[in-house]
């Protein structure tokens, strides 16, 4: 298979879907683009509900998504619809170099939205998570 070079061209200029879900959708749109969670866990202290969709985690407070989260070791996730395998040339490719290295993980920001992709002691990508950079 050939393998086409980085290119700046190619880089994704904006964050607008993590897995088909919007950070501007509202837990209606999820569910009719996701169905049913199969969990929903609120937490009393600061009133977000995670809602689990398999390995997809959605944060809402009240009717806002605060953040879209693919856990349990993803291979792969998928932005603006592009499916993009969790290997360094491929994250080169489409997302360039980090705008920061935060100790648990590398961090790239589109306008308000960030997408942080948390990694282990080894450098291995453990979960991706989007979320508005504003209120984090």
């Amino acid at each position: 298979m050939h393998v086409p070079d980085a290119s700046p061209n190619m880089q994704l200029e904006t964050f607008s879907t993590f897995d088909g879900i919007s950070l501007a959708d509202g837990l209606e749109d999820v569910t009719t683009k996701l169905g049913e969670a199969d969990s929903a866990i609120r937490d009393p202290y600061t009133g977000f509900t995670e809602y689990r969709y398999g390995s997809l985690v959605v944060g809402m407070y009240e009717e806002s998504i605060y953040y879209i989260s693919r856990d349990k070791r993803p291979d792969e996730i998928v932005l603006n619809g592009i499916v993009i395998p969790l290997k360094e040339f491929w994250l080169r490719y489409y997302l360039g170099e980090p705008d920061f290295i935060a100790e648990d993980g590398d961090v790239y920001i589109r306008g308000y939205s960030a997408l942080k992709l948390f990694r282990d002691d080894s450098g291995s990508i453990i979960a991706a998570d989007l979320f508005d950079d504003t209120v984090s």
